[in-house]
């Protein structure tokens, strides 16, 4: 549970998480959902993540995925040796690529990630937008910004995974996964999803639009976890993912 300072007053009451998603690599652990074709522009991904284990053998660690085994293939993924983070989207090509130089190697600590895409800003930079704990990350290693007005991979009516690969069985990752939002159609700000009160980042309930093929998993619901709970039922199927009462507020 969150605690504040004597005498600080926060006019929004806390946002309690009562649950979160628990993925195992060795139990082979993933959400899966193949969505309609929708906005390939524009979208954003957030979610809390404790990660459990820091290697997956010699592959990485994968949030989230899309891809069909052919030239198409996008990845969120902790890499294998250096625990920073790649965003990545191949279409025959590299589309776009980047490469965190800031490390995730906590097993202790919750982190909140925000990636947002948003193709038609004129801007390359402003393109792929990657935060952490609501500081938007802006030093890369590799740096790869997709073209004005690319349609990528994600919202593709391809598979969609969560917590591995999203078309071969490798990337399964270590970690518990809460609050897992997908807004299609919006590139927004952490400011949606969480807030600094007292020195303390924390989730807020996100209270806006998800567009036609957008959705909240929670894992409220212990015999289905991969239900939608945004209104739109897109529901994912659940391959070995358990609940965890461990959260960002427990």
């Amino acid at each position: 549970m969150f605690t504040f300072p004597v005498g600080h007053f926060s006019a929004a009451p806390l946002h309690e998480i009562s649950q979160s998603l628990s993925f195992v690599d060795d139990n082979s652990a993933f959400l899966a959902r193949t969505p309609s074709a929708s906005n390939r522009k524009t979208w954003t991904f957030s979610c809390w993540v404790q990660r459990s284990e820091l290697f997956n053998g010699s592959v990485p660690q994968i949030i989230l995925s899309s891809g069909d085994g052919g030239s198409n293939d996008f990845v969120m993924q902790f890499g294998q040796s250096d625990n920073t983070l790649r965003i990545s989207d191949y279409e025959g090509s590299t589309q776009s690529n980047l490469i965190t130089t800031q490390s995730f190697a906590s097993t202790s600590d919750w982190t909140h990630f925000l990636l947002a895409y948003d193709t038609t800003q004129g801007t390359a930079s402003s393109r792929i937008k990657l935060y952490a704990n609501g500081s938007q990350i802006t030093s890369f290693g590799t740096e790869v910004y997709p073209s004005q007005n690319n349609d990528l991979v994600i919202n593709s009516a391809i598979p969609h995974n969560i917590g591995r690969g999203a078309y071969s069985s490798n990337g399964y990752i270590s970690a518990l996964i809460a609050e897992i939002h997908f807004v299609d159609g919006s590139a927004l700000a952490p400011a949606s999803f969480a807030e600094t009160v007292g020195g303390v980042y924390r989730p807020i309930a996100y209270d806006g639009s998800y567009g036609s093929e957008g959705y909240f998993i929670d894992g409220r619901d212990s015999s289905d976890l991969g239900d939608d709970e945004s209104g739109n039922g897109n529901d994912f199927s659940n391959s070995n993912a358990t609940q965890s009462s461990t959260t960002p507020t427990s």
